[in-house]
């Protein structure tokens, strides 16, 4: 009788212990803004298509709580967004972005998918909102791209520019490291539209970089290969290619 007297104490002073933080409110002391009720925004990002989302309620930018904050909310937020009805965004909830000045807004959201905004979803809003992490829902909404397709962009013509590979729904850039003609041959012919003799490397390429993270290097093609992805290369993981600075690989197919 005696143990189960002090295993019931211990339940109790757990239960007790937890913290309950207060209702987080809208008051005079927030900074406002001009922004649109129910607007959102993705901020802190190191790359395209990603950061901390926050959505503008009666004139603050505010933060979501990242309890119950599910992959049906993220697809709305990156539709809102405007980066296309494309399931399967990545969602950070270890302040990855930083922490906002604004208060947490919103909390418990659960959308079914097919809102065009992240306001008409169920959710908790502020004062009424119990929420324990002020580190807000970060997002990295992928791209509408098929695996291993290629792009060229940043040049004044569609045969030039950085060369862009789809990894993991997201187009990447190509690290310049050991990239040559060969490489830049299986690129043209991958995108059908030159010959399979044309292609070469550009070095100190006047095309605008895009800001993207960098996923593939070392890439090695023989010059038979029908895809890019078909040479040998390795994979940079995403982290890693946010914070690639060095040069990146670049075609012209003319």
């Amino acid at each position: 009788m005696a143990s189960d007297t002090v295993a019931s104490l211990k339940e109790i002073i757990i239960v007790v212990a937890q913290p309950v933080l207060p209702p987080l409110v809208l008051n005079a002391t927030v900074n406002r803004t001009d922004c649109n009720e129910g607007e959102i925004r993705l901020v802190n990002g190191t790359i395209d298509r990603e950061g901390r989302l926050e959505i503008c309620t009666n004139g603050v930018w505010g933060d979501f709580c990242a309890n119950s904050f599910r992959k049906s909310a993220a697809h709305v937020a990156c539709k809102q967004a405007g980066y296309g009805d494309v399931k399967g965004a990545i969602i950070y909830t270890n302040g990855e972005f930083g922490v906002g000045d604004g208060p947490v807004i919103y909390g418990n959201v659960e959308c079914f998918g097919h809102e065009n905004y992240i306001a008409d979803c169920s959710k908790v809003v502020a004062p009424n909102l119990n929420c324990y992490s002020n580190a807000g829902v970060g997002l990295l909404c992928r791209d509408n791209c098929s695996e291993g397709s290629i792009r060229l962009t940043g040049g004044k013509h569609s045969y030039e520019g950085y060369v862009e590979v789809c990894v993991d729904g997201v187009w990447t850039l190509v690290s310049a490291n050991g990239w040559d003609d060969a490489d830049a041959r299986v690129v043209c012919k991958q995108l059908k539209a030159y010959g399979t003799s044309a292609g070469e490397t550009v070095d100190n390429s006047p095309y605008t970089r895009s800001n993207k993270a960098t996923r593939f290097s070392n890439v090695y093609c023989i010059g038979n290969e029908d895809m890019l992805e078909d040479c040998r290369h390795h994979t940079i993981e995403l982290d890693d290619g946010k914070s690639y600075n060095g040069p990146v690989a670049a075609v012209d197919c003319k």
